[in-house]
């Protein structure tokens, strides 16, 4: 029995060294290809830009919240900025009142989150272009950091572009995009653009008296952005690849580190299958089919060892 033991003890020893020198390296090197095939989406200037920057043109449509009547924007994008938008909005404080005012290209709208999403994207990018091919971690926490590390700045990439930062009416108004509304608007309206989800929004903010009372009215227009829903796929399947190879390595070591695997709690995530000589374990969620199966192939190719029947396993997404 002390036999037994001892040699499930170096197999699962054998097992974690195998995932820590080889599989992290893996997966590493795919979680790049999705990041920067996600940063190629965004419309930016960099380094691997040879062409100029394509200008779109979008007919907002009023949210379900607004009458047709109450806002009209046409905005043209260049990068991560509004080039040139007009806007038609009607007074909630006098009603046959429309203002009219346009955004030119002398004074752009910047559309900051474009631009702190991408910077988000390329800090992960460079964190894993650091390590080397050839680099061995030391311990699973030295992968666990870094992998906390990339997981951080990818989420926050996709947050900034599905929750937008709440301004005050005094910061709108006082802001620099408003300034450079041509005509300028009266000092109690207030507009923004800016990025929620796939969907890039046009609000107005309308502050009057009531009886006495101030009355804060808010209309809306959208339109969808098809690079961003790209964008915010490959940012969540990014997320999804990073979040379940830390889960693999702290699995892992967990097993190599407990003497019964029953009381392991991790193992409830997986869905085990016996092939050949040893088990493999897949993830019971996984963020893509195709990544799922190039994994499995992958660990297929590898050399066959024999493990014990109960606890030599190898772990795929």
């Amino acid at each position: 029995m002390a036999d037994l033991e001892k040699e499930e003890s170096h197999n699962l020893h054998v097992e974690f060294q195998w995932v820590l020198h080889h599989e992290v390296h893996n997966i590493l090197q795919q979680l790049l290809s999705i990041l920067e095939e996600c940063h190629r989406r965004f419309p930016l200037i960099n380094s691997e830009t040879t062409q100029p920057l394509k200008q779109e043109k979008f007919l907002m449509s009023p949210s379900h919240l607004t009458t047709q009547d109450q806002v009209k924007c046409v905005a043209t994008l260049t990068g991560d900025s509004i080039c040139h938008a007009e806007i038609q909005l009607k007074s909630r404080r006098q009603q046959n009142v429309v203002h009219r005012t346009s955004v030119t290209s002398d004074c752009p709208w910047k559309l900051q989150q474009v631009q702190d999403a991408a910077n988000h994207l390329q800090q992960a990018i460079r964190m894993i272009e650091n390590v080397h091919d050839d680099y061995k971690f030391k311990s699973s926490e030295e992968v666990l950091h870094l992998l906390g590390a990339i997981l951080s700045c990818v989420q926050r990439s996709r947050t900034i572009l599905l929750v937008p930062r709440k301004r005050s009416m005094d910061d709108l108004i006082n802001s620099k995009n408003m300034k450079s509304l041509l005509p300028p608007l009266p000092n109690e309206i207030a507009v923004s653009f800016y990025i929620q989800s796939h969907k890039l929004i046009f609000a107005v903010y309308q502050v009057s008296m009531v009886h006495g009372a101030l009355k804060f009215d808010t209309s809306q227009a959208e339109c969808s952005i098809p690079w961003l829903n790209e964008v915010l796929v490959l940012l969540t399947v990014g997320l999804q690849t990073c979040q379940q190879l830390k889960d693999k390595v702290q699995t892992v070591f967990n097993a190599s580190n407990n003497d019964s695997k029953l009381n392991n709690p991790f193992y409830r995530f997986f869905v085990c299958n016996q092939t050949e000589n040893y088990l493999f374990c897949r993830f019971a969620c996984s963020p893509s089919t195709a990544i799922s199966t190039q994994l499995h192939e992958q660990a297929r190719s590898r050399p066959k060892r024999l493990l014990s029947p109960c606890f030599g396993v190898r772990f795929i997404v």
